[in-house]
């Protein structure tokens, strides 16, 4: 099985964000970059919900003395929801906070050098999540996982690759034994 990676942390040309462990799992998922910038860094929109979730980097004032700082802040119908102070022109990994959004703050945000790549990711990891709950006799549970897994495939953009068509077989053929 060919899962791909994440490209690490800040620095990286990101194609798409992987948000987890978000105490709002609204924002949790899958993030593309928009291909436009917001102080001198790009925009990322949420894969599913789209402009009502966004990741970008945003001007504040700090002390004071009031000098310009910059954060990455994620953003749900415009209120920042968690937020990480970072000069970085990429979001940071981690370190981030919660505003209004639940605690806690997101536990990690994976960089991806596509969309394709970070949904490939999901659907492996959802074809994983229902093999276990197959062997738990969680029929139910392993139907979701798989769903979701088909789901985030159909999202992907990688059609008519290896790495696509693999994971496509391994969550249809897991199907079939339901």
């Amino acid at each position: 099985m060919a899962t791909p990676t994440s490209i690490g942390s800040a620095g990286h040309a990101a194609g798409a964000l992987l948000v987890k462990g978000a105490g709002r799992d609204a924002v949790n998922g899958i993030y593309r970059c928009t291909g436009c910038q917001r102080n001198e860094a790009p925009v990322y929109l949420h894969a599913e919900l789209g402009a009502a979730v966004s990741v970008a980097r945003e001007l504040g004032r700090s002390g004071k003395a009031g000098r310009p700082k910059f954060g990455w802040l994620l953003s749900e119908n415009g209120a920042a929801v968690y937020g990480v102070s970072s000069q970085a022109l990429s979001p940071p990994s981690v370190g981030w906070k919660a505003f209004t959004g639940e605690a806690p703050a997101p536990v990690s945000l994976e960089i991806f050098a596509s969309l394709a790549d970070a949904s490939l990711l999901l659907a492996w990891a959802a074809s994983a999540e229902a093999e276990a709950r197959l062997e738990a006799e969680d029929w139910t549970a392993a139907h979701e996982a798989l769903s979701r897994g088909l789901e985030v495939l159909a999202r992907s953009g990688a059609r008519l690759t290896d790495t696509f068509e693999e994971c496509a077989a391994s969550l249809l053929a897991t199907r079939a034994t339901l």
